[in-house]
């Protein structure tokens, strides 16, 4: 019942800002489900640059200045961990016995990231060419116009939705120093919140959190 659930949920506003809700239990197979959850930036430290802010999300899990791109892969995968990471935060699933280790990774890919030009570049050539290929296609022309309808902001709000043309414009635009600027200026975990379900020691993980965080 939620009045049970509540009873065995630990809350802590860690010392860090980070606020942490966690409940251990028993799960198949000892697994934990955790997120990390990122607020930064506000309306006005926003305004025009969606895509520079959208590549230094997407540039977290590509190197780290310790890791190679495909030795931070073959890191998580020795944890058997799955984790997704952006510019919003993590989440991860993974054994209980392996989350200490898989927040230290999570917390070196947000911390130090590489920002290696060659990656950048490759994920660029990826993003327009997703965009031209959709310049024909209904489904995607009709949900820009939908969105476009339903949620009217001035261009360059975070909010805004861009034509496909604009969008096409903003990535060919971008640079990799936009990209850094936008995490060197905004991202962090500030006000962020953590939460974890499953099989782990909350007091242990706690501390990490608030060590690593």
């Amino acid at each position: 019942s939620p009045k049970n659930i509540e009873s065995r949920l630990l809350r802590r506003n860690l010392s860090n800002g980070v606020r942490a809700a966690l409940l251990p239990k028993q799960t198949r197979g000892g697994r934990v489900v955790a997120t990390l959850t990122l607020h930064w930036g506000d309306e006005k430290s926003l305004m025009n640059r969606e895509a520079a802010c959208n590549f230094a999300g997407a540039m977290l899990l590509r190197g780290t200045q310790k890791r190679s791109r495909a030795e931070l892969k073959q890191a998580f995968e020795k944890l058997n961990a799955s984790v997704s990471l952006g510019g919003d935060g993590a989440s991860i699933e993974v054994r209980g016995e392996n989350l200490i280790a898989t927040l230290r990774l999570v917390a070196e890919a947000l911390r130090e990231p590489a920002f290696a030009r060659e990656e950048f570049e490759e994920m660029k050539r990826a993003a327009l060419t997703g965009a031209e290929a959709q310049r024909n296609e209904p489904a995607s022309l009709a949900g820009v116009r939908l969105s476009r309808h339903l949620h009217v902001y001035p261009p360059g709000h975070p909010h805004y939705t861009p034509t496909l043309e604009e969008r096409i414009g903003w990535l060919r635009s971008t640079t990799l120093e936009d990209a850094r600027a936008c995490y060197r200026e905004l991202f962090g975990a500030s006000g962020a919140e953590f939460v974890a379900v499953g099989d782990f020691d909350a007091e242990a993980v706690a501390r990490t959190v608030d060590e690593l965080f």
